[in-house]
């Protein structure tokens, strides 16, 4: 499976919540490229802790897994 940052690449044009999230994913100066992916999506969990945000990140999640 490809990794987060790749899958994040690939939605990054996508509209609407996956997109902002892949884009923000994408700008994040500080998101842990050496962790592993659940520690990545931790972190990811986080960062969202708004319903908004984290609502984006169960689409980028349920997109990334599919």
């Amino acid at each position: 499976m490809e990794g987060i940052i790749d899958f994040a690449r690939e939605c990054a044009q996508e509209e609407f919540e996956l997109g902002d999230l892949a884009r923000d994913i994408l700008r994040d100066p500080h998101f842990p490229m050496e962790l592993s992916e659940e520690e990545q999506f931790a972190y990811l969990e986080y960062r969202t802790f708004n319903k908004e945000s984290n609502d984006a990140l169960q689409i980028f999640k349920e997109a990334y897994y599919s």
